[in-house]
């Protein structure tokens, strides 16, 4: 675990510490805790970390993951595997969901990434500079949504400027004094531990995301159809329909729909899908 690692864990533990001593937030914590415990989320977050865990284990019998990259693991999955969990109802209304999380894994910004965190600073320094950066961010952001404090907005980005030029000047002499202590597959390893993190964590929110647009669409048919239930050969017709469209399958309602209960086979309601893609896709073409 890099140093770098150890301060962001540092100020979280602070941060956990800080909300359990307030009796109010403490008690909204553990009340959030036993409803996951008790709720679907619960199962679809274990079985969402065990496939995290697994692909784990696979990049490590691979050579290119082992213990030291432990912090590296927690913390995707702390800051951008639950992120992307909580966002599985938007995987549906928002365009190309999959794809600007993908381009963005292989862009630009992961590469000056790679460069910062392959080299740290110590322990003292790094948890200076986590706190400093927590708090110049968070006043900018502040200050971005008042006219009245565009100038101290600029100023602040400034400084933060200057502290990314800082940390970028002082990565490169600790890359050029430690050059022969680098290795290779270790950079190969931090490189692509967040990208294989997200591609399975990805896979995991689509199927997810697909299974609560089925449900949703199975919900609704049964209350089209009179609250009559709804035949098996009928629910597989229109999966076989989508074929895995999550963006199509929640607009998926009216007129449309009642028909598709009224049928009874699995050929019938796939065509009914089928008529409906059509009709939408010429709805959006003239748009």
């Amino acid at each position: 675990m890099t140093t770098r690692e150890q301060a962001i864990l540092f100020w979280l533990a602070i941060a956990l510490l800080a909300c359990m001593a307030n009796s109010s937030l403490r008690n909204s914590i553990v009340s959030i805790f036993r409803q996951m415990l008790r709720s679907s989320v619960f199962v679809a977050l274990s079985l969402y970390a065990a496939v995290l865990g697994s692909l784990t284990w696979f990049m490590a019998r691979l050579g290119y993951w082992d213990k030291s990259m432990i912090g590296t693991v927690i913390l995707w999955f702390l800051f951008t595997g639950m992120r992307y969990f909580l966002q599985v109802t938007d995987v549906g209304s928002q365009r190309g969901f999959f794809r600007k999380r993908i381009v963005k894994l292989v862009g630009v910004a992961s590469v000056i990434e790679l460069f910062l965190n392959a080299r740290t600073f110590s322990l003292p320094v790094e948890i200076t500079l986590q706190l400093a950066l927590a708090i110049l961010i968070t006043l900018k952001s502040f200050s971005d949504t008042r006219d009245e404090f565009k100038s101290a907005s600029q100023l602040l980005g400034g400084i933060l400027l200057i502290i990314f030029m800082c940390a970028a000047a002082g990565t490169v002499k600790n890359w050029i004094e430690n050059w022969g202590e680098i290795e290779s597959r270790s950079l190969i390893s931090l490189y692509l531990a967040p990208i294989w993190l997200s591609i399975g964590s990805l896979f995991c929110i689509y199927l997810f995301a697909l299974y609560i647009g089925y449900e949703l669409a199975f919900v609704r048919l049964k209350i089209s159809s009179g609250g009559t239930p709804v035949s098996w050969r009928v629910k597989l017709g229109i999966m076989a329909g989508f074929k895995g469209r999550i963006s199509q399958i929640g607009d998926f309602n009216g007129s449309v729909l009642r028909r598709s209960a009224a049928v009874g086979s699995f050929s019938d309601a796939r065509q009914e899908v089928k008529n409906f893609r059509k009709a939408r896709d010429r709805r959006i073409s003239e748009i």
